[in-house]
Parts: structure tokens; C-alpha cells; sequence
């Protein structure tokens, strides 16, 4: 069985199952019922051989994988500018997990570089305020590292100043 997402005026489903009731014909290939579902599972149409039983275990699969396929809808509404605004997002997060900070700084100018675009105003006002609060506070948290680091290295040297006696 499979299940693809399509689009063409709106999104749908588009499936398929191998029959089982019969065997393969003499060049080895199955027979498959072919079917196309609404998002939420309704049948939109489907060929006249399609069984009542994969009828309802694709609606059924459908159903148990709403979640799933509803992030894969997002993804595919998302504009290019809006996914890379995404994919820098998420690699600047995983870089400051990683504690790297070198590259982390590379990517939030990245970030901050997309978030000055004219492509900015098509996402989502609130999304735009968030990523901004948040470059803010890394930009503040970074300096104030740069500063701790500035103290430590001047303790240093005084230290070594003082390993002289």
C-alpha cells in the first residue's frame, strides 16, 4: 500500500493497495485498487475494484497519521525565503546546544541578515517579533560572555605577572 500527498487546486491523498485476492499475472505484477481521499480521510474517487476493507484501513491510516501529514503540509505551503528563515533557525539552535560558538555567531548574522529582508513580511508578525527577541537576547548573552572573557584573560595575565615572584 502507499499514500501520496498531492496538490492541485487543494491537497489530497493519493492511494493505492496490492489486491491479495489474487495472484500475480503471468509477467509477475499484481493487481492494485487505486483511490484518491480528502484530507480527512473521505473517499474523493477511487476505481470500481477498491475494496470496502482498504477503503477503511486507508481512511484508518489516514486518521493515526493526521499529525504526520499535517507538518508535511506545512512544509510544502512554506515559501523558499520561509524555509531557509527555518533551516538557519534551526541550525543556530543546534550550534549553541553544541556550545559552538564561533559558528553560532555566523549563523545568527545569517539570521539577522534574513529577518532585514523585504521576503520578512511574508511570515507570520508574531514569528518575525519572536526571532528578533531572541537574536536580541543571544547578541546581549554573546557580549556579555566577550566581557567574562575580557575579565578572565586580564586575571591571567595578572596571575602570570605575580607566578614571576
Amino acid at each position: 500500500m502507499y499514500i501520496l500527498l498531492r496538490k492541485e487546486k487543494d491537497f489530497f491523498y493519493e492511494c493505492a493497495g496490492r489486491s491479495t485476492e489474487k495472484p500475480p499475472d503471468a509477467q509477475g505484477c499484481y493487481d492494485y485498487e487505486h483511490a484518491f481521499f480528502t484530507l480527512d480521510g473521505d473517499v474523493l474517487s477511487l476505481n470500481k475494484r477498491m475494496r470496502p476493507s482498504l477503503i477503511a484501513y486507508i481512511q484508518q491510516t489516514i486518521k493515526s497519521n493526521q499529525e504526520t501529514f499535517r507538518k508535511e503540509i506545512e512544509m510544502a505551503k512554506k515559501t523558499t525565503f520561509e524555509k531557509k528563515v527555518s533551516q538557519i533557525t534551526n541550525e543556530l539552535g543546534e550550534l549553541l546546544k553544541k556550545k559552538d560558538h564561533r559558528e553560532a555567531w555566523t549563523k545568527a548574522g545569517e539570521l539577522n541578515s534574513l529577518l532585514k529582508k523585504e521576503e520578512v513580511k511574508d511570515l507570520r508578525p508574531e514569528l518575525i517579533e519572536q526571532l528578533q527577541t531572541e537574536l536580541r537576547g543571544y547578541y546581549y548573552i554573546n557580549g556579555e560572555i566577550e566581557k567574562a572573557n575580557k575579565r578572565l584573560y586580564a586575571k591571567g595575565s595578572k596571575l602570570i605577572e605575580l607566578s614571576g615572584l
